[in-house]
């Protein structure tokens, strides 16, 4: 994302004035992959966080378990 980052995308999200926004489901999808890069996406506002590579089988699973929430 050339002008912003995913976790300046997930504040303004969380910010939103509209409550189905503000609950949006949201995973981070990211090369970093340490417990301290998870943490900090969690503590930023998304509800996951996956890294890179992933299984496509396991990139759907968890897709539908946010969904399900």
């Amino acid at each position: 994302m050339p002008q912003q980052s995913g976790f300046d995308l997930i504040a303004r999200i969380r910010e939103s004035e509209r409550p189905e926004l503000r609950e949006l489901p949201a995973a981070a999808l990211t090369a970093y992959a340490r417990s301290e890069d998870r943490s900090l996406a969690l503590d930023r506002g998304f509800n996951i966080h996956l890294s890179k590579p992933i299984d496509p089988e396991q990139l759907l699973a968890t897709i539908e378990r946010l969904i399900k929430r």
